[in-house]
């Protein structure tokens, strides 16, 4: 599906600045027009034939959602050009990769590649991207300095990693961290009823914390709990939002029944199931809010009791249950079906 912002496909302007001489800068998105100024002044090594050809495959590529080509015009005139890649493998999809950063030699050092990197970046956290990476020869000191300055940081180094007319040279491998800044716990965390609009933060927490194979398969799991929300009126959905993301969700389901085979309470209880924190957030205070909440649901519906299962190696979360109240109540030999593994029934009084 695609966003609003991968509908802007041709020309549609990302940011305008005064340059340091005062020269107005216009940064947006790449249009086939673009293609004679932009092989004449930035991508010269290239035919206009070729440019073309990049342009045109840049529309398709778009579309997919897998590609942004920036570039900046000064008066009418591309000047500038700088391409960002969106991984679509399952496992990579929170990355991406600038490249191709080039500014006509007679309109740099003027602050345009960095508001042309500011604009890649904040595309980059618009499309809710975690690690912004980039690749910069070792000899090209500007280039290292600016993305340095931009917040970039070094994570290693490939030796002879380009050859460049008979000559090698290293390749320094640079990488930007977008996850929030976040402090030991968080200020700002909401915590809320689940929204349509949560669905690819859920799947893309599953599968973090689930075993899944991959993000279809967080989806399809994310679909099944959405499902029985929606055919089950005491069964509800909760979400943990820090800036704008949903980082945190709690299944909460008003029930007697603890267990698959027919084991009850007496009364109903506040049943806590699919509790999932992205690894990203975890140890920040979320899961704790979302605790909070589970009680404050219980104590709305007159209830004294919360519950939850987890496995018997998951020492994370018994230890987190354990330091918020939750006490073992009983332990469950292959809760999960024949050949599973055993959990433990931990309660918690309200």
């Amino acid at each position: 599906m695609l966003t609003e912002y991968d509908k802007k496909i041709e020309g549609d302007q990302v940011l305008e600045f005064a340059a340091n001489d005062g020269m107005l800068v216009k940064v947006r998105t790449a249009k086939l027009e673009d293609a004679p100024s932009l092989q004449r002044n930035c991508l010269s090594a290239n035919t206009l034939d070729e440019v073309k050809s990049f342009l045109k495959k840049d529309v398709e590529e778009i579309e997919k959602g897998s590609k942004v080509r920036l570039v900046a015009e000064v008066n009418g005139e591309v000047v500038g050009n700088l391409e960002i890649h969106f991984s679509r493998h399952p496992l990579r999809f929170h990355n991406a990769d600038i490249s191709t950063v080039v500014v006509n030699p007679r309109f740099r050092r003027k602050g345009i590649a960095t508001k042309m990197i500011e604009a890649a970046l904040k595309i980059a956290k618009e499309r809710k991207m975690e690690i912004v990476k980039i690749e910069v020869e070792a000899k090209n000191t500007p280039a290292v300095k600016l993305y340095l300055k931009a917040g970039f940081k070094e994570y290693g180094r490939l030796e002879r990693g380009i050859i460049r007319k008979g000559e090698c040279n290293d390749l320094i491998l640079l990488k930007k961290d977008l996850r929030c800044a976040l402090k030991e716990r968080v200020a700002c965390c909401l915590v809320r009823p689940y929204l349509d609009k949560d669905f690819d933060d859920y799947a893309a927490t599953l599968l973090r914390t689930w075993p899944c194979e991959d993000i279809q398969e967080a989806r399809e799991n994310v679909a099944i709990a959405v499902k029985r929300v929606k055919e089950n009126e005491k069964q509800e959905i909760w979400v943990a939002e820090v800036e704008g993301r949903a980082v945190g969700f709690m299944l909460l389901g008003f029930t007697k029944v603890w267990g698959h085979k027919g084991g009850a309470f007496q009364e109903e209880a506040v049943g806590i199931d699919w509790f999932d924190v992205h690894p990203d957030f975890q140890n920040k205070g979320i899961g704790k809010e979302l605790l909070r909440k589970a009680e404050e649901r219980g104590r709305e519906h007159g209830l004294h009791r919360l519950f939850m299962h987890t496995s018997v190696k998951n020492l994370a979360m018994i230890n987190f249950a354990s330091k918020n109240g939750f006490k073992f109540a009983k332990h469950l030999k292959e809760f999960w079906g024949k050949g599973t593994g055993n959990a433990f029934l931990l309660t918690k009084e309200l």
